[in-house]
């Protein structure tokens, strides 16, 4: 079905970045990269006709201080082959896009060369802020230019499924690639006929083709314009003033890509507040100097995709004082109106900044556990590492927040905080599972599972051996992990008759390679 290249790629992508950038990772994919050759050997073997993926979960994230998102969680196979399949078909997308986007598009530009990243350097929102400010600059006495800001509406959740059809197909995609994508969004999106999973980077590569065409109408209209996924900046010209072009961009949207723009983010500003606004944000919480250092790093640390291990040669983190980054939270907080992506920004660099004051980031910023749970645990994780702040007392303190409004009421943020649970991060203890937390989405009960296996619960998995029928498929994996915990020979046979009721493909490697003594804490400390 796919190149054995492309499933490679496609296992080192998801090793270094994970499958998605809403959720924690996949202890199970772990198998992919311990056994990559065998899973791309498997992978080549199947045809799109006896390939059947299974639904996905979905799960309401945040997305600014009063809005929220659907996010989609694929099994670990479906995200492998979803992301294997988009990469089959990467060059001839990019390809259409240089040909018909040109620099109009300057976001998730696919990068060719290989490696775990999918996309070229330099890239990210913060280069696409720069880049704003130099827009339309034509020397320190000319005119400002009106420009229009505006951006679509609900983007990936409402791209018709026909329009990606027309996108591989333009693209030249093989059969078997454009079979795999079209099978799993359609499974993944409950047959709708419109929709992408949100998260991946497959499926962010499938959003920027679909504006191709939109692109190319602004391109042909002889505007200067740039665009960071769905989010324009468009410079009026002497034969088009922007309420001419916000006319041909919305009947474009609407009769052609059944999109529609945003009303309360659409605007008209002139270059010289354009310039002054990217700038601001820019420096939302850092100077010229610190954004300058910052963005090096951040490029050189995690790219545009967020890669954990640090590259060689990387430059030096340029706030070594966890204090300061901790005050620039507190000025954020002071700050009306300030954005997620500062404060993400300041939760990334203090995820590097070694012995912060965990301690002062759960008593004075705990509403990000609300708002950015992702980021925000994943700091107090760093912090913990390495001999950082008493376990217990930080324990303490989650779980309180565990049980507290809005935190207790968002089950994004409830899976999030329970993950510093499953990595060993905080000491596991039964009230966890004794005590009901919320109403449970399918991704908690998998971290619950993991805690089972860390609470050493062998009655749990014993009474579970034979029942694998009566459980999702996304948590069948979880439970043959989980079940490490029973004794070696016990474990080894209860593998043997779990994997008969599992339809996974890699179901029998999988349950093979587990058998082999796989260290649960190294599997589920990602």
């Amino acid at each position: 079905m796919l190149s054995k290249e492309s499933v490679l790629r496609a296992i080192e992508h998801m090793d270094a970045v994970g499958d998605t950038d809403l959720y924690p990772r996949l202890p199970e994919a772990a198998f992919f990269v311990a056994c990559s050759e065998e899973v791309a050997n498997l992978v080549g073997k199947m045809s799109t006709g006896n390939y059947n993926p299974v639904s996905s979960v979905e799960v309401l994230t945040p997305k600014s201080n009063l809005g929220f998102r659907i996010g989609h969680q694929l099994t670990a196979p479906d995200a492998l082959i979803y992301t294997a399949a988009v990469i089959e078909s990467a060059e001839g997308i990019e390809k259409l896009r240089e040909n018909t986007s040109g620099e109009v598009a300057f976001s998730y530009r696919y990068d060719s060369q290989g490696g775990p990243r999918l996309f070229k350097a330099n890239r990210g929102f913060h280069d696409w802020l720069g880049h704003l400010v130099s827009l339309g600059a034509t020397g320190p006495f000319a005119d400002a230019k009106p420009v229009l800001e505006t951006d679509i509406a609900d983007f990936y959740q409402r791209i018709y499924f026909h329009r990606i059809e027309n996108i591989l197909d333009d693209a030249g995609a093989s059969r078997g690639s454009a079979g795999a994508i079209k099978k799993i969004i359609q499974v993944c999106r409950s047959k709708q006929s419109f929709g992408l999973p949100v998260g991946s980077s497959a499926s962010r590569l499938l959003a920027e083709a679909v504006l191709c065409d939109t692109d190319r109408l602004l391109l042909n209209m002889g505007l200067q314009a740039t665009r960071y996924v769905d989010d324009y900046r468009i410079i009026a010209n002497g034969e088009h003033n922007t309420h001419t072009i916000l006319c041909r961009l919305a009947e474009h949207l609407m009769v052609t890509e059944g999109l529609s723009l945003n009303v309360a983010k659409t605007r008209v500003v002139d270059t010289d507040s354009l310039r002054t606004s990217a700038q601001q944000r820019l420096q939302d919480v850092f100077s010229s100097a610190e954004m300058r250092a910052l963005s090096r790093y951040l490029s050189a640390i995690y790219g545009d995709e967020e890669i954990d291990d640090e590259d060689d040669g990387a430059p030096d983190n340029p706030f070594v004082d966890g204090d300061n980054l901790l005050e620039r939270l507190d000025e954020l907080k002071l700050r009306e109106g300030a954005e997620h992506s500062s404060y993400k920004a300041v939760l990334r660099v203090l995820r590097n900044t070694p012995r912060f004051d965990a301690h002062r980031l759960l008593r004075d910023h705990a509403d990000l556990a609300y708002h950015l749970p992702r980021d925000f645990c994943r700091a107090i994780q760093a912090a913990c590492r390495d001999g950082g702040p008493d376990a217990v007392e930080i324990e303490e303190k989650i779980w309180n927040l565990l049980q507290t409004p809005p935190t207790s009421e968002l089950s994004y943020a409830r899976l999030w905080l329970l993950n510093l649970y499953v990595t060993g991060t905080l000491p596991v203890d039964r009230k966890l599972v004794a005590n009901r937390i919320g109403q449970s989405s399918i991704l908690e009960e998998r971290q619950l599972i993991f805690i089972r296996a860390r609470l050493n619960d062998r009655a749990y998995f014993r009474a579970h051996r034979g029942k694998l029928g009566q459980i999702g498929e996304s948590n069948k994996s979880a439970l043959l992990i989980g079940a490490s915990c029973l004794p070696a020979d016990e474990y080894r046979n209860w593998i043997d008759i779990a994997v008969r009721q599992i339809v996974d493909p890699f179901a029998r490697s999988f349950g093979n390679w587990l058998k082999e003594g796989q260290n649960l804490d190294e599997l589920l400390a990602v």
